[in-house]
């Protein structure tokens, strides 16, 4: 099963994006998205709203993934 921080780095990398560029992209810190794609950090509700409108995805399936609940 795939972590969130795994399907955030699979979603910026697939769009060529670095982290500073997807960071201001989402209205975030590059930094603590790195710490994200780590799986060191959970993200705010807030911040997944804003991810899964950027890249099209399901909020839902995201929000689940962000909470370790397998979606």
């Amino acid at each position: 099963m795939d972590s969130f921080g795994k399907i955030l780095k699979k979603l910026r990398m697939g769009r060529g994006l670095t982290l500073r560029q997807l960071a201001g992209a989402v209205d975030s810190n590059y930094a603590y998205l790195s710490q994200l794609e780590a799986d060191l950090a959970k993200p705010g509700e807030e911040l997944v709203k804003r991810i899964a409108t950027y890249f099209g995805e399901n909020e839902e399936r995201l929000m689940f993934l962000a909470r370790g609940i397998p979606a």
